[in-house]
């Protein structure tokens, strides 16, 4: 054997009595291309501080909150907790959101709902596109419903997935009709136009062309009557006193009784939606809608 051959073989022999004389030796499983990809994507969207939910219950809600970030480019985090650090929750919620990167991590929004034990209160905090085109004030309503009745029965894992689901099925309506938003702080309206407003919007020469149909089609009914009836214009006179004529009948009302009808008003739901998010200006420096509710 050549001194070359045996240069290169030794280490494969050294290797091959390595792992003879050591059995139980495991070496590192390498992950897949796309197991990779999966571990690297997936976002870390649940934080139980307060420790209201099983481990299982985190990883399922954070599988599914990362579900509807990867599909509508937005984040979807979740928080509890049991120590609000002296702020009231709307405060907690729009703080934990920007410290952790959330509101300019380059989506294009996102919420945040929060089980406050500390102040007793379920917040839902909107920022972006969430709040500018999707989540109105009414529509946050909605969402704390979804929730509000497994948070007083501390199904906190059933509340949760309850608010992610209302909130998506929102995103998919699309954005309110007529939606607005008035910054509570500043006192400024800010607009957004909608395909539906574009579409019911009259552009001035629409309007000039419905003012000349108007035109016409009301000179075609003036100059009718004229000739139905051969009038002249300036010479007519209705006789009034040979075709007037009045008769007077005695009539008697009896009152016999009246009575009351009770109507129960309901309260008014998201089919009376104004298309308004109230939005306030957070301590960091971000915008956000939302609202809350006690429990």
């Amino acid at each position: 054997m050549r001194k070359k051959d045996r240069l290169f073989l030794t280490p494969l022999l050294l290797s091959g009595l390595l792992l003879t004389a050591a059995p139980g030796l495991k070496l590192p499983a390498m992950a897949s291309e796309s197991e990779s990809e999966t571990l690297m994507e997936t976002e870390q969207f649940v934080f139980d501080k307060a420790d209201l939910l099983t481990d299982a219950e985190e990883e399922e809600l954070n599988e599914k909150a990362n579900d509807l970030a990867g599909t509508f480019h937005m984040n979807f985090v979740i928080l509890t907790t049991d120590d609000a650090e002296g702020k009231e929750a709307q405060a907690y919620a729009d703080d934990f959101y920007m410290d952790n990167g959330f509101y300019d991590d380059g989506k294009d929004g996102g919420v945040i709902y929060l089980i406050d034990m500390d102040n007793r209160r379920v917040q839902v905090e909107t920022a972006g596109d969430m709040k500018d085109l999707y989540i109105t004030d009414a529509r946050v309503e909605e969402i704390i419903d979804a929730g509000y009745e497994n948070v007083k029965d501390g199904a906190y894992a059933e509340a949760f997935e309850g608010m992610l689901n209302a909130t998506a099925d929102f995103i998919e309506d699309g954005v309110a009709s007529g939606k607005f938003n008035y910054n509570e702080d500043t006192g400024e309206y800010t607009y957004f136009d909608t395909e539906e407003e574009e579409s019911r919007r009259i552009t001035p020469v629409e309007f000039l062309i419905a003012l000349g149909i108007a035109l016409a089609a009301g000179g075609v009914a003036v100059s009718t009557v004229i000739g139905t009836y051969h009038l002249k214009w300036g010479t007519y006179e209705y006789p009034y006193k040979d075709k007037a004529g009045l008769k007077v009948r005695r009539s008697r009302d009896d009152f016999i009784g009246s009575h009351v009808t009770h109507r129960r008003i309901e309260r008014e739901s998201s089919s009376s939606d104004s298309g308004m998010t109230t939005t306030h200006d957070s301590s960091g420096g971000g915008n956000f809608g939302g609202g809350g509710r006690d429990f």
